[in-house]
């Protein structure tokens, strides 16, 4: 999900696979070189975070109005990025 110049991403891994600074930082690269204009891109494999973010994506393509995301998305940010965030 991208606001501005920053992108939030979602990142389901494989079982057994662990969150890690190296991982976030490849996701991070990578979508830093789809998009030089990103200053920041956020990953996190929080399973509420991600959950959040499939129904965004389904809500979306059922052409709910993205208006109404607003609220749910922010503190959904500041929940799993509080630091980031503000």
């Amino acid at each position: 999900l991208v606001t501005d110049n920053n992108a939030y991403v979602a990142v389901e891994l494989s079982e057994g696979t662990e969150e890690t600074e190296e991982i976030k930082t490849k996701i991070s690269d990578a979508a830093k070189a789809e998009n030089a204009e990103f200053n920041n891109v956020y990953v996190s494999a929080n399973p509420d975070f991600t959950k959040q973010f499939r129904d965004y994506g389904d809500r979306i393509r059922a052409d709910e109005p993205v208006e109404g995301f607003f609220d749910e998305f922010t503190d959904t940010v500041e929940r799993v990025f509080p630091d980031q965030a503000k």
